[in-house]
């Protein structure tokens, strides 16, 4: 499973890093994994453009079940949320953070949170995130992680935090429930 979501995490920042991106402002990509007999796979995506189209998934998997469960969202905000989301990415502090790498988790992991936020700075998408961890060990776990780790995780998560917490009070509810397949939120909208 670790496996799957390193390729995962990886495919989304080669497929978005240096590409010209007009076309989006924004694209979030929320997974929770967790290994363990009784857990599963959370998966929650939303890319917005700059003309306001939102495109949203959201994956739910609950052990032992083989298969997830899909809804796919599409539809547009208004003038007055686009310019609330652009003035969030305008902080300075979201367009400084480096580009995401996924820190090396020691030991047998059970339980992984992530969190990657898709920017477009200077016309470049940049891919910036952060993520947490539990291990069988304690020592193994994110809170034993090397200071530098930590320090580094924790204040992507605090700068992004507001970002993200923007985006998922958009109400998915309201927009029209799409039978279009999954495309991850790619930004090739």
């Amino acid at each position: 499973m670790r496996i799957i979501v390193a390729l995962l995490i990886s495919f989304a920042i080669v497929n978005l890093y240096g590409q010209q991106a007009s076309s989006f402002l924004v694209r979030v990509d929320e997974s929770q994994i967790d290994d363990s007999p009784s857990g599963g796979t959370v998966s929650n995506c939303i890319i917005v453009t700059s003309d306001g189209r939102v495109h949203a998934e959201r994956r739910l998997q609950k052990f032992p079940t083989p298969s997830a469960t899909l809804r796919v969202y599409e539809g547009f905000i208004g003038d007055v949320k686009l310019r609330e989301l652009r003035d969030l990415l305008a902080n300075r502090d979201i367009k400084d953070l480096p580009r995401f790498v996924p820190p090396k988790t020691p030991g047998a992991v059970y339980l992984r949170t992530s969190t990657t936020v898709d920017i477009v700075s200077d016309d470049i998408a940049k891919t910036v995130g952060y993520m947490r961890w539990k291990s069988v060990k304690s020592q193994d776990s994110f809170e034993s992680a090397p200071e530098e780790v930590k320090v580094k995780e924790l204040k992507a998560e605090s700068i992004l935090k507001p970002l993200v917490t923007w985006l998922n009070k958009i109400d998915l509810e309201q927009f029209q429930t799409s039978h279009v397949s999954s495309n991850q939120c790619s930004a090739d909208l």
